[in-house]
């Protein structure tokens, strides 16, 4: 595991994938998701949620929530 910036990373590489692990404890601008969107139809301001998984492809990424944090897709169309 190294470390960039005062926080942790590690990488694991696989046939055709690799798995990134970026863990920053102090980001004093991300905030958890609020309860109040968690059993709702909303996606929280993922740039900003602390508990996001992101997982990147060639063409798209995707963001994961956590406690019904729910999911959300970007194509090549939607990124810029």
């Amino acid at each position: 595991m190294a470390r960039h910036a005062g926080h942790p990373v590690a990488a694991f590489e696989y046939d055709g994938w690799t798995l990134q692990f970026d863990g920053a404890l102090w980001t004093p601008y991300m905030t958890k998701t609020p309860l109040e969107l968690r059993d709702k139809d909303l996606v929280p301001n993922w740039p900003f949620n602390s508990t996001r998984i992101e997982m990147f492809g060639t063409r798209g990424f995707m963001y994961v929530g956590r406690h019904g944090d729910g999911w959300q897709v970007f194509d090549e169309k939607q990124a810029g």
